[in-house]
């Protein structure tokens, strides 16, 4: 049974995944006011989607085998799947510009099958993802108490971190690629995981408080996340001062996760007060498609749309709002028939390897 509460703060956390990557165009051009949105965006909005992953994930008795093959099929295949999407789209434009490197897409594909996907970046969350859940299934046998399993997550935790400072030293001595199914990041978004885990387990969200004080919680979070959340600059090097969990930027080890647990609660504690529209739960429920679109976005559309409105775009926060707003409901729209037709015709590839038919049979 789905919790609506989930499916609000995932279709919250989308459309700030949306908002964030056209952001990044903006701060290329020199936005001040765009990078200022970014750093508050990107503090929290993926700790949000790995926290939601561990509340929602299920204590279950699989076998190995069994694990593995259904979260390779709900993971990698969708990755699989998106991935060689925008490599056509990529030859597709190659051929036109009479410019194709076939060499080059085999090296593409020989990095997908090191968990590194180049022609879909986004989708290196499902990769992170999915090396989290290979953790937690092998951590979680041998640690049966939640206290056990906290303090894990805290030490992985912080030998993430440490890797990932010192992420250079670290692949020439051990000769394993930084982006190798995302095992030092994953190491560090572990954290967020077990955190999800916990709420449930412990069933801190379900808990009847009164409006209220749900009020107060929301803007409790919501204050720390404004007065951290530019605090949080890197403390050995000035390269990159906002959060950016893909390329293991961290900043600060203490407001890092502060920052990232409150502006999680913050998009929780607004989703339970949200009302649980059509349109909403529709987006929230759709989450893994609109992440495989968005790459497309990402690679090929954002760039265009930009180009079309840079006249426009100043130094505003104001401006740099409705237009990152505009162009994100915008896609989202865009991305609509899309979700119905694989969800119809080939849900097996798009996170539903259960489904049956019609072109293809189901995967688990």
């Amino acid at each position: 049974m789905r919790v609506l509460w989930v499916d609000i703060a995932k279709a919250y956390g989308m459309f700030l995944v949306f908002y964030g990557h056209f952001l990044e165009k903006l701060i290329v051009s020199g936005n001040v006011a765009a990078f200022f949105q970014f750093k508050f965006i990107y503090s929290f909005h993926l700790p949000l989607f790995f926290l939601l992953s561990g509340y929602i994930s299920k204590n279950n008795s699989l076998s190995y085998k069994e694990f593995l093959r259904l979260h390779f099929t709900s993971r990698i295949i969708p990755v699989i799947f998106f991935n060689l999407l925008a490599m056509t789209i990529n030859i597709y434009q190659d051929s036109l510009l009479g410019s194709l490197h076939w060499n080059y897409y085999l090296l593409g594909l020989m990095n997908l099958l090191k968990g590194h996907p180049v022609y879909n970046a986004v989708t290196w969350f499902l990769v992170c993802l999915f090396t989290i859940e290979n953790i937690h299934f092998f951590l979680s046998h041998y640690f049966k108490t939640n206290k056990q399993l906290i303090i894990s997550a805290v030490i992985l935790f912080l030998i993430g971190l440490v890797i990932t400072l010192n992420i250079e030293f670290v692949t020439e001595v051990t000769g394993v690629e930084k982006n190798l199914w995302f095992v030092h990041e994953a190491l560090v978004a572990y954290l967020f995981y077990q955190f999800g885990k916990i709420l449930k387990d412990w069933e801190l969200l379900e808990e009847k408080i009164t409006l209220f004080f749900q009020f107060f919680l929301l803007v409790f979070t919501g204050l720390i996340v404004l007065l951290t959340f530019n605090l949080n600059t890197n403390l050995f090097t000035v390269k990159i001062t906002a959060v950016m969990m893909a390329i293991s930027s961290h900043g600060n080890f203490v407001l890092f996760p502060l920052t990232a647990l409150a502006g999680s609660l913050f998009i929780i504690f607004l989703a339970k007060l949200t009302p649980a529209s059509k349109i909403i739960l529709f987006i929230g429920q759709n989450t893994l498609i609109l992440l495989g679109l968005n790459g497309l976005f990402f690679h090929f559309g954002n760039q265009w749309i930009f180009t079309l409105l840079k006249e426009f775009l100043t130094d505003s926060h104001l401006v740099v709002f409705e237009a990152c707003s505009l162009v994100t409901l915008l896609s989202i729209v865009l991305c609509v028939p899309f979700i119905f037709i694989f969800n119809q015709f080939i849900p097996q590839l798009v996170g539903k390897p259960k489904n049956n038919g019609p072109l293809l049979k189901n995967l688990v």
